[in-house]
């Protein structure tokens, strides 16, 4: 008896094998994770068009990306004419990471990655992580940091080019 159950099994066996019932469904093209509506206002490509610092306007020119996948670049550099900037160190904001919107005017970075090399930074940069406060109206996008008392430190101002 116990013969006849075990070719019962191996038979079944076999056949699901043969059959390819133990086979996955090829998988299909990744989709990208839902986005908020505040991540979907966020999503694009951006161009520098203002930085203020210290109660100072100053020229600069850069670049802001943020895209489905929640990855967030950000490049911004000082004109070479600005005072007190020697080039070659004119790069203010200069990394990569993923993005996570908290609240409504807040970013939390992953795998935040300096990209510049520090001999081109300007010696008053911030700490990358430190910009992570934003607020966007139409097609303007603030992004800025915070001094200990909760104010502006400094803003870059962006706008959108797609």
């Amino acid at each position: 008896m116990w013969k006849t159950v075990l070719v019962l099994v191996v038979s079944l066996a076999s056949a699901a094998c043969i059959s390819g019932g133990g086979r996955r469904p090829p998988a299909g093209p990744s989709q990208p994770p839902t986005l908020s509506p505040i991540e979907a206002a966020l999503m694009g490509q951006w161009e520098l068009v203002g930085i203020e610092a210290q109660g100072r306007s100053l020229q600069g020119s850069g670049r802001l990306s943020f895209d489905q996948f929640n990855n967030f670049a950000v490049h911004a550099e000082l004109a070479p004419g600005e005072a007190g900037v020697t080039p070659p160190r004119l790069v203010v904001l200069d990394f990569a990471a993923k993005a996570a919107v908290s609240g409504a005017d807040q970013l939390t970075y992953v795998g935040l990655e300096p990209r510049a090399p520090a001999d081109q930074m300007v010696p008053q940069a911030s700490e990358p992580s430190a910009w992570r406060h934003f607020a966007i109206e139409g097609d303007t996008l603030r992004v800025w940091q915070e001094n200990a008392d909760g104010q502006p430190a400094g803003v870059m101002t962006f706008r959108r080019v797609r």
